[in-house]
C-alpha cells in the first residue's frame, strides 16, 4: 500500500561492483610508500617487484627505499633476507615476529635520504623519515615523529645488504663515518695478522 502507490525500490545489493574495481585501481595507483623515486612510481612498479624477489636492488639507496617500503607495507622476510645477520642474532622466525610487532605498531612515511656516500663495497645512508604509533590500546594515534637514522650498506656477489642501523639524532658527516669504518677495517686485519 501507502501513500499514492509510491513503492519503495528494492535495495540493491551491493556486491563485486564499481568499489572492488576502484579499490583495485588505487592498488595500482597508489604511490610507493618510498616515494617512488623522481616518477612517483606505484608500489608495483617500484618496490614490489623487489619484495617478490623478481628484482634486486641496484644500490644501497635503492635497499634503503626498499627496505623502508617492506616496513611499510609489514614485508618482513624481506626487511630479515636484505640484512647481514650477526652470529648470535635471534633466529629468522623471532625475528619477523618482531618487525610484525613493529609493523602493527608503528605507520612509516615521508622518507627522505639526506646524505649518501658510496665506497667501494660500502654505503652509508643518513636519511628521515616520520613515524606514528597507531592501534595501542589505551593510547590514540600518535602524533608524526620525525625519526633520523645513520644505516651503514655492504655489497657482496649476491647485491646489497644493510649492515648495521644507527639510530642518531646528531650524525656525524658520512666521510667520517666512512673512514670510521674503514679504520675498524683495517684494525680487524691487522689484528688477525698478529695472530
Amino acid at each position: 500500500g501507502g501513500r499514492g502507490g509510491v513503492r519503495a525500490a528494492p535495495a540493491m545489493k551491493l556486491g563485486k561492483g564499481f568499489g572492488s574495481l576502484l579499490k583495485d585501481k588505487n592498488d595500482e595507483k597508489e604511490v610507493c610508500p618510498c616515494g617512488g623515486g623522481p616518477g612517483a612510481l606505484p608500489y608495483s612498479e617500484c618496490c614490489k617487484p623487489l619484495h617478490k624477489g623478481a628484482r634486486k636492488a641496484e644500490s644501497a639507496q635503492k635497499l634503503l627505499e626498499s627496505r623502508f617500503a617492506a616496513y611499510a607495507k609489514g614485508e618482513a622476510d624481506y626487511v630479515v633476507d636484505t640484512a647481514v645477520m650477526p652470529e648470535e642474532s635471534k633466529d629468522r622466525s623471532a625475528l619477523i615476529n618482531d618487525i610484525h610487532a613493529t609493523c602493527d605498531k608503528l605507520r612509516f612515511s615521508d622518507l627522505e635520504v639526506l646524505e649518501a656516500a658510496e665506497e667501494g663495497d660500502h654505503a652509508v645512508i643518513k636519511f628521515r623519515y616520520a613515524a606514528r604509533t597507531v592501534g595501542q590500546q589505551g593510547f590514540r594515534t600518535g602524533e608524526r615523529e620525525p625519526v633520523e637514522e645513520v644505516s651503514h650498506f655492504l655489497r657482496n656477489s649476491e647485491g646489497w645488504f644493510f649492515n648495521e642501523g644507527a639510530t642518531d639524532t646528531s650524525p656525524r658527516p658520512l666521510d667520517q663515518l666512512l673512514e670510521e669504518e674503514e679504520d675498524a677495517e683495517e684494525d680487524a686485519e691487522e689484528d688477525a695478522e698478529e695472530d
